[in-house]
């Protein structure tokens, strides 16, 4: 939960709950629209947190996708032949875990052009993915265990 500064509360999230169904994310039939056991589950928990929510209005429920890479992992640095162009994407569910981390490697390549913060960035620079066809990229997604 996050208080915001326009006085709502944001509640937050069911991430991760349907992978058992993984099948329901492959493709352009992935299901945007929020659903009632959602809705129903966040509440429920924010309410056991805090239960003067229980007397709030809900405002908006949102829903959609994470960025995933092909391979699971972030995908962090400078992009090959593009000068000044810097990924920071693919952090799934963990983004806000790796926010600090990934800002720092960011900050590095601004300032200085490189990093030393990961030992072994290659694992995270875009360039992992030069070899992959557009086709490649579907089919890796779905072989990745969130």
């Amino acid at each position: 939960m996050i208080s915001r500064l326009d006085g709502f509360t944001s509640v937050g999230s069911t991430g991760g709950r349907d992978y058992d169904e993984k099948e329901i994310f492959w493709g352009e039939e992935f299901d945007h629209r929020p659903t009632t056991t959602a809705r129903l589950e966040l509440l429920q928990r924010a309410i056991d947190v805090f239960p003067d929510l229980e007397r709030a209005e809900l405002v908006q429920q949102l829903t959609g996708s994470r960025p995933l890479s092909p391979d699971g992992r972030p995908i962090i640095g400078p992009v090959s032949g593009r000068k000044g162009i810097l990924l920071a994407t693919g952090h799934t569910t963990k983004g806000i875990h790796l926010g600090p981390i990934t800002g720092r490697i960011i900050a590095d390549y601004i300032c200085r052009g490189s990093t030393q913060v990961v030992s072994d960035m290659d694992q995270f620079l875009p360039d992992r993915f030069a070899n992959f066809a557009d086709a490649d990229f579907l089919p890796a997604a779905q072989a990745v265990d969130e």
